[in-house]
């Protein structure tokens, strides 16, 4: 069922960083032909990317990755997406749509 998606920040964060959502959902993120969040999401995935930088918890290129698919930095630039999951690059922040989309 293609159409608009809207997605909060700890949907964007599995699936960009951990990639294990449920297959209804990873299919639902397929599917759909707009994904959509907050500007506030946005800034809440650049403070856990530099949280998980700091931490060291996660490899730097994962991150890298996962910044570009959520159309961040990551905290960093460079670097290129590697998995095979959908990048999240479409994803778009409320403020960025027309009016009544």
């Amino acid at each position: 069922m293609p159409g608009t998606l809207y997605l909060d920040t700890s949907a964007v964060l599995r699936a960009v960083l951990e990639g294990g959502t449920t297959p209804e959902m990873e299919r639902a993120i397929g599917a759909a032909d707009t994904l959509i969040t907050s500007r506030l999401s946005l800034v809440e995935a650049e403070r856990a990317f530099i949280r998980l930088r700091a931490s060291g918890a996660v490899p730097e290129e994962r991150l890298a990755d996962a910044g570009r698919e959520v159309g961040g930095s990551g905290g960093t630039t460079g670097g290129r997406r590697t998995g095979g999951r959908r990048p999240m690059g479409s994803l778009r922040n409320l403020g960025a749509l027309p009016a009544g989309v």
